[in-house]
């Protein structure tokens, strides 16, 4: 039997030590480093402070990204990122 991948993308936020986790599964890399952009894109929208503001950081690749307020990770961050998992 021919081992299968799944990908999945990880959401990992605290907004003002508010913490949440959000997973989607998906089976095609391209739809998940697509969310992973929208998620992205998103976020800019609904808190662009993050973004253009001083005080934050932004680590970003083709398939991640992390914003956290400089100093308060644990505080305010958005961390997205793809896991590829393999189906035996």
């Amino acid at each position: 039997m021919e081992n299968k991948e799944i990908y999945i993308v990880v959401q990992d936020s605290a907004y003002d030590l508010e913490s949440s986790v959000t997973i989607e599964g998906f089976v095609n890399r391209d739809d998940a480093v697509k969310r992973v952009n929208e998620i992205f894109e998103e976020d800019k929208k609904e808190n662009p402070h993050w973004y253009d503001g001083d005080g934050y950081v932004l680590e970003k690749s083709d398939e991640s990204f992390t914003v956290y307020e400089d100093g308060c990770y644990c505080d305010n961050h958005l961390e997205v990122n793809i896991r590829a998992i393999t189906l035996k």
